[in-house]
């Protein structure tokens, strides 16, 4: 009797690992799956992320970081604008004065 329980317990165990749609080995197929697709998506991804991660390596890798060459170029850009503004006000050109002049040559030719 014991015996024929025992056979009954352990067609119930297989049913629940194998057989059943619930069963584990089912579950485990569907998280074997998955695991496929996400490992699959993380490769695409990867090759997607490459070309920033080169860039992120060549900005870790720059002397003194890219900010810093940033606010360098910025700087000069300003302090070159400011001094040819500077040369144009010292330089004695007028603009305004030129643009008389010449209205006033083309007045005396009409």
């Amino acid at each position: 009797m014991e015996i024929r329980e025992a056979g009954i317990r352990l067609k119930n165990v297989e049913k629940i690992l194998y057989m059943s749609e619930n069963s584990i080995l089912s579950h485990l197929k569907k998280l074997e799956f998955r695991q496929k697709q996400n490992e699959e998506s993380r490769e695409n991804m990867d090759s997607d992320l490459f070309r920033l991660r080169v860039i992120g390596r060549i900005v870790k890798q720059t002397p003194g970081g890219i900010k810093t060459w940033f606010f360098l170029i910025s700087i000069a850009i300003v302090v070159t604008i400011f001094s040819i503004d500077l040369s144009i006000q010292f330089s004695g050109i007028d603009k305004l004065n030129d643009f008389q002049k010449m209205n006033k040559i083309l007045e005396n030719l009409q």
